[in-house]
């Protein structure tokens, strides 16, 4: 089995890419609240969820999160399979 088949059926993956995913979404937005809203929350939410802009604002939230979060659990896995490997 390729190692690329091995980390996405290693257990515990798609979860780990879930909740780094989430983390990063969050601490993404908090980031861009405290810095480009001055804490001004009614702006944030008018500028965030008016019209279209509010699907664009969830659909790159949705996939920034979900690349992420794969991105990092899958080099984290990675590695983790290569040290193994050597281990042996």
């Amino acid at each position: 089995m390729s190692s690329f088949k091995k980390i996405l059926q290693a257990p515990n993956f798609w979860k780990s890419v879930l909740f780094i995913g989430l983390a990063f979404v969050l601490l993404y937005n908090a980031i861009d609240y405290a810095f480009g809203y001055s804490m001004h929350w009614d702006q944030f939410l008018e500028a965030k969820w008016q019209g279209s802009t509010k699907w664009r604002f969830i659909i790159a939230n949705l996939l920034g999160g979900a690349l992420y979060g794969f991105i990092i659990s899958f080099l984290r896995y990675r590695k983790q399979i290569l040290q193994d490997k050597h281990k042996k």
